[in-house]
C-alpha cells in the first residue's frame, strides 16, 4: 500500500499546463532558515499512477484498488471537466490497441485513469498484491 500527492487530477494538470510543474511540487521549495541553510518545504519528486503502477508491475505485483481523499478544488470540476473529455477524445485511438495479451491490463489502466480517485482526489492510495 503506497499513498502519494495525486499530480494526475485535474488541478494538478491545469497547474502543471500553466506553471510548467505539478501542484505541491515547485521547484522553488527550498526557504533559507535562521543559519542560512536550505530546508526542503515541498514534496521532492512527483509520482504519477502511471509510473507507481509500472514500477509495482516490474516488481510482479497486481494492482488491487485505487482509492483517494478528498476532492481538490471542487468548484473547478465544471470548468475542467470539458478539457478532461476532449483529452479522452483525443487519446481514443491509442485506448483502442488490439493487443491481446496486454487487453486486460490496458482495460484497467484505462477504467483507473477516468476514476473519480485519479481525477479529483488530492492524494491517491495505491494497494497492490504480490502475484
Amino acid at each position: 500500500i503506497i499513498t502519494t500527492p495525486n499530480v494526475m487530477n485535474l488541478y494538478s494538470r491545469l497547474w502543471y499546463f500553466l506553471y510548467g510543474y505539478p501542484y505541491q511540487f515547485p521547484p522553488h521549495a527550498n526557504q533559507q532558515v535562521n543559519d542560512g541553510e536550505e530546508k526542503d518545504r515541498g514534496h521532492i519528486n512527483p509520482m504519477s499512477y502511471l509510473r507507481l503502477r509500472y514500477i509495482f508491475e516490474s516488481l510482479g505485483t497486481d494492482i488491487t484498488s485505487v482509492q483517494g481523499d478528498r476532492i481538490k478544488k471542487k468548484h473547478l470540476v465544471p470548468f475542467l471537466y470539458p478539457f478532461f473529455c476532449l483529452g479522452w477524445l483525443m487519446s481514443g485511438k491509442y485506448r483502442k490497441r488490439q493487443d491481446e495479451r496486454n487487453n486486460n491490463r490496458l482495460a484497467s489502466i484505462s477504467k483507473h485513469l477516468r476514476s473519480k480517485p485519479l481525477l479529483l482526489s488530492r492524494s491517491i492510495l495505491i494497494a497492490a498484491q504480490k502475484h
